[in-house]
This record gives C-alpha cells, structure tokens and sequence, in this order.
C-alpha cells in the first residue's frame, strides 16, 4: 500500500472505527463528527510534510468571499466598532505620503548611509555632516514636506494599504528630522533646531490622528515619542545653551498620557486587521484553518465589542486592572483551535500596555524636568528640592529630585518606570 493521504485517511478511519464503543467517546471529546474530521485531515496533510500548501487563487477567492460575508454582517451588528473616515486631500495627507516615500529609493540610500546613526554620538563634527547630508538634499526636502503636512488619514488611499506601517522607514524619517534639528543646536540657532523638532513631532502626529491605530503603529509612535524626548534633553537643549525660550519647548513636548479609549481605538483596528488579512484563512481547510471558522469570526466580533466596552472611558490608572472577558464566552461550542487563537489576539497582552503605561510615565518625568528649569530661571532655587512639582501619573507622587546631581533619580518599574534623567544643565 501507498503512503498517499487518501490510504492514511482511510487507515486514521479504521483505526477509530475498531475500537467500536470508542468512537462516540472520540467524537464527542473532539467537539463533533466535523471537527475530528477537520483534525484527522490536517493531521494527514502534516504527516505528508504539506504543513503550508499552496492555496488556489479559486480557494483564496472563495475563502475571502465566506469571510466577508460573516465578518460584514457581524460588523454591521456592532455600531461601537464602526469607523468613521476622515475626508483629507492627498495632498494634505501625511500618513499617504509616509506610504509612498516608503518606496522611493532615495530614502532606500539615506537608509543605507548610515548617516542618521551619527543622532546618538557624544560629539559629532556639524560642518562633515552637513557635508554628508548634501547629497541627500532631495529626500531630505521631501522628509521635511510630508513631516509638515497638516492632516492624515488611511481612507480612500489611491494606493494599497497593507496594514503593517513601514516602521524602519518611518525611523529614518524621524532621525533625518532630529539629525538636522540637533545640527542647528550645535550652531546655536534654537529657531531653526526648534523647526525641526516640531516637524519631528507632527511627523509622529500622522500615526497618532489617523481613523485606524493599530499596535504597530501605536508602538513606532510610541518609541520615537521618547527618542524625540531623549534628544530633546540629552543634546539639543544643552547644546543650545539656557537663554533658550524654556515655555515653547515644554508646550511642545507636552505629555500625552494613555487611556482606555485610544486602547479601544486600537482593538477595533486590530479587527478590521485580522478581517483583511487573516480571516479567508481560516476558511481554506489548510494549515491556518479552524474546524467552526463562521462561529470564530461571530464570536471575535462580539468578543472584541466586550473589550471595546471594558476599556472605553477607563482612565490612566485604571488601565492595567481591566479584566477582559474570554473568548469562549460568548460560544461555549468553540473549537480548541479556535479558542487557541485567543493566545495571540492582540486586547489581551498586558506587556503591551506596561509598556503604553510607562510611555505616559517617561514623558511627564520630561515635562517635570522642564518646569524644574522654568522655575530656576525664575528665580527659584532647585537646591533646596527633593521632589519635582509634576506628580508621576502612575503614583500620583511628585517625581523625587537630586539637586546635588541635578537628576531626576530613576522610576521603579512598580511605579510606572523611567530611566534617570539629568538635567541639561
């Protein structure tokens, strides 16, 4: 006899059926007559060594046509979970022009440079740099118009949006802004450092304003809000010295502290995500596949209505506390497949909002530094403070202050965490 998958399915079929009385015991833990048959087919495949076939277009067409027609309906059940468009212009679209410039080649060779990387040197020579960055004149200027752009959106885009941000791309737009930036300080020309240090922040304001915030872009948000910071206070402000205007620079670099509404705004994205990316899979009968894939999608949905609702107007504090309902309550028949899945769906990973938590954290100890260095310049004397007047948001305690080292001591993890930061001057 032949290994073939129609021999070994017929054997798995004698071997089950055999033990006579067993065979009910079997189906019933396996869910069903439909979901052991769904198992003992994958389990052949998987056998054959056919662990990821190639799907048909025929297959994939069918497959997205069965996931749309659930997923659509369930979505249209939910009004919470809609998403409201913004109508922006190409023109004025930055997160468009963050799509496009992802392609050109031009960013590609500033990439490759490796001049951006000179951002995070002790001490760098302005006149070689700026001689370096000549040839990247034109990438340069097409940095700075999509970094200044008023408004951003990711509806009706002319091109494919494929969900997952350039990130890397997005990094090296940033860090060309912050490079000139800390290049004017050097020169002491606060005017223009402080030019490129907004169109830096209005840069990440096109992931921050869009209608659909995902993780990703949420986290790249996230990191160059605090790399912005970091080279805010570490280079820029002591290189331009302290007759700088202190007031602009902390309206700026104003915090943004996380709630349970922007998580919300995530988790729905993350739907609309897992729907145009993911969701056909489930119905191919391949690898990727579940034995329900209509009674997943159904109770996906309405799970993540649950958690919308859980964190909608949950304030800062509150954030790590939520309790989130389980997937297998809202369909006690699911599949272990598919309550598998739960284990990778995004609303129930805490370290991700550690990690939200602690940004809100980091940033306020910022604006705290910032009005130590108000009030100095006022006339008050730091030497005689322990603690800032800027509470922690995660404590609602003052951040403790060292006027002998002029540092703002490091924050506990249990506290929300932050690194030590030093004063610029």
């Amino acid at each position: 006899m032949k290994w073939n998958r129609r021999n070994i399915l017929a054997l798995s079929f004698l071997l089950v059926l055999g033990f006579g009385s067993c065979t009910t015991i079997y189906f019933s833990e396996e869910g069903g007559v439909s979901f052991a048959v769904f198992r003992i087919k994958k389990w052949v495949n998987g056998f054959n060594g056919s662990r990821s076939p190639r799907l048909s277009p025929s297959l994939i067409a069918s497959s997205k046509m069965k996931a749309d027609a659930v997923l659509l309906r369930e979505l249209a059940r939910y009004p919470a979970l809609q998403i409201k468009p913004k109508q922006v212009p190409d023109s004025e679209n930055g997160f468009l022009g963050i799509l496009i410039i992802k392609n050109d080649p031009r960013l590609h060779d500033l990439q490759k440079s490796k001049i951006t990387e000179k951002l995070d040197q002790a001490v760098i020579n302005a006149d070689e740099v700026e001689r370096d960055l000549e040839i990247y004149r034109e990438i340069g200027a097409e940095i700075e118009r999509i970094a200044s752009l008023p408004e951003r959106s990711t509806e009706n885009l002319p091109i494919p949006f494929e969900w997952l941000l350039p990130s890397v791309d997005f990094k090296i737009m940033s860090d060309y802004l912050l490079l000139k930036a800390r290049l004017a300080s050097i020169r002491k020309d606060e005017r223009e450092a402080f030019r490129y240090i907004e169109m830096a922040s209005n840069l990440g304001e096109h992931l921050n304003g869009i209608e659909k915030p995902s993780f990703m872009s949420e986290t790249v948000l996230v990191l160059t809000r605090l790399a912005l910071r970091g080279v805010v206070m570490n280079q820029i402000l002591p290189e331009l010295g302290q007759e700088v205007d202190l007031n602009k620079w902390r309206h700026l670099l104003e915090p943004r502290i996380a709630n349970g509404d922007r998580l919300s705004s995530l988790i729905i994205t993350e739907l609309y995500f897992f729907h145009h990316e993911f969701s056909y899979l489930l119905f191919t009968g391949g690898t990727d596949a579940v034995p329900d894939p209509e009674a997943f999608c159904k109770a996906y949905v309405a799970c993540t209505e649950a958690v919308v609702k859980q964190y909608r107007g949950v304030d800062f504090l509150d954030l790590p506390k939520v309790k989130l309902p389980s997937l297998k309550l809202f369909d006690k028949n699911l599949s272990r497949e598919s309550l598998e899945m739960e284990n990778v769906m995004s609303f129930g990973s805490r370290s991700w909002i550690k990690g939200f938590v602690r940004s809100a954290v980091v940033e306020t100890q910022t604006d705290a530094a910032l009005d130590l260095l108000i009030r100095e310049k006022a006339g008050e004397d730091l030497s005689k403070l322990t603690e800032t007047y800027v509470h922690n948001p995660f404590t609602g305690k003052p951040f403790a202050y060292d006027p002998a080292g002029r540092v703002l001591p490091a924050v506990l993890k249990a506290d929300g965490g932050a690194n030590e930061l030093k004063l610029p001057w």
